[in-house]
């Protein structure tokens, strides 16, 4: 009796295992993720962070507002364009319609569809902006 108690402990271990680096696998990989327009339009960005504010709002005419801060301090708000630079990397632009010079650019190692994280660790909650009626 007792190493039948044991063997469905073990085997309940086993499983726990196995589900936790199934679930793992799918949401971070080594490499930088694949990206597309459609992951961003529409999207809003904000970082999970106790004392840094970053927002971000893909707009679907290539424009991304922007507001950045400390929470507790002020907040400034600018407005880029955006585009995808290459499959893997997104770049936020000083020109409103995206083609113009580089001001920054980002990477995600995982990306789901309410959290995604970019490859230097920055976690932000991405929700559907809700336009007003």
């Amino acid at each position: 009796m007792p190493m039948r108690i044991i063997s469905i402990v073990l085997g309940f271990v086993l499983l726990l295992g196995i589900s936790f680096c199934a679930h793992g696998s799918e949401t971070s990989t080594n490499s930088p993720v694949r990206l597309t327009r459609a992951m961003f339009e529409g999207y809003e960005f904000t970082l999970i962070s106790d004392k840094d504010y970053t927002y971000y709002l893909f707009l679907d005419d290539k424009r991304v507002d922007a507001s950045y801060g400390s929470k507790g301090g002020g907040v400034v708000a600018l407005a880029f364009g955006w585009r995808i630079k290459d499959p893997h990397t997104l770049a936020l632009t000083g020109s409103m319609d995206g083609t113009g010079p580089e001001r920054f650019t980002m990477q995600f190692k995982s990306f789901g569809k309410k959290i995604a994280v970019t490859t230097n660790g920055d976690r932000y909650r991405r929700t559907k902006f809700k336009y007003p009626n």
